[in-house]
């Protein structure tokens, strides 16, 4: 719904339809439907910053002698389409 209409733009009542619950369970994990964005921000950016820590250890593994240019231009060649995933949200 967010990715839709926005934060401004999606109700609890949208945000419950679509996901199956009532307001009352809504309500009983969540204050707001702010409280459930940052929620799924924070949720989708851990989710992230660990596949890109991942991707560091695995590139370490892989070579040893690669700069630290080297490393995180592969960072990031490897993660951009994530991050976009998070921009997009």
């Amino acid at each position: 719904v967010f990715a839709e209409v926005g934060l401004d733009g999606a109700s609890v009542e949208a945000i419950c339809e679509r996901a199956g619950y009532t307001r009352g369970a809504f309500y009983s994990n969540f204050s707001t439907k702010e409280e459930l964005f940052f929620e799924l921000v924070r949720a989708v950016t851990d989710r992230k910053l660990e596949a890109v820590s991942e991707r560091v250890d695995g590139l370490r593994a892989q070579d040893a002698a690669l700069t630290p240019n080297e490393l995180v231009q592969s960072v990031l060649d490897g993660t951009a389409e994530g991050l976009l995933d998070v921009v997009l949200m």
